[in-house]
Formats: C-alpha cells, structure tokens, sequence
C-alpha cells in the first residue's frame, strides 16, 4: 500500500533480506523512510501497550506452562487484535507459540 511505500524504498539498493541488524538498515533509510519509522500509519502499524494485558498474560502462562512473561504477553496481543500474530521470519516465532497458538485460537502469519 501507499502507507508503507516510502519504507521499502528507503534503502538504496531496495528491500533488504533478513540478517542484517536493525540500525544498519535504519541509517540507510532516507527522510521519508525515517518519518514512516516514526510516525507509522495506523493501519499498516499497532504499538502495543502491554500493560492493560497482564491479568490475560499471566493466565496465558498458568496454562501454557512453559510460557515465560514476554510469550505470554505476546499470545495475549494476539487474542487483543484479531486473534491474529505477525511476525517476519520463521525463527521469531518460537516453539511454544507455535504449539500454543492454535490451542488459543490465534492464527500465526510469517511474512518473508
């Protein structure tokens, strides 16, 4: 979409693969590849307060059992929008996400 145009052409040389470390492609990105960073379009980009999503959290990790806090709060950012988690490589997702999503009715999409 239009909303996110300016940052897949923020590098020189184009869309970037996987690898490479975050600041690295961040200094690489032109001014109007910056301000999509930091002012990102609502419907392209949802920053997420976990805070109002501990009680579902914790129950998250009582159920799941092998859940430490930052897997329990993502299952919970997925049950609080849509049911849905993204993520960008297969290796972010993790085994116990990918055994406890389906089981809380959460999809799970890789995008490469």
């Amino acid at each position: 979409s239009a909303a996110h145009q300016p940052t897949l052409e923020a590098s020189p040389s184009g869309p970037q693969p996987a690898g490479r470390p975050a600041f690295q492609l961040l200094s690489e990105l032109s001014p109007a590849g910056r301000d999509v960073i930091r002012h990102p379009h609502p419907e392209v980009v949802a920053i997420l307060d976990p805070r109002p999503l501990l009680d579902e959290a914790a129950a998250i990790a009582a159920r799941v059992g092998t859940a430490g806090w930052l897997i329990a709060e993502t299952l919970a950012s997925g049950l609080a929008h849509n049911n849905q988690l993204w993520f960008g490589a297969d290796r972010n997702v993790g085994r116990v996400v990918e055994r406890a999503a389906p089981e809380l009715g959460i999809a799970v999409t890789v995008v490469t």
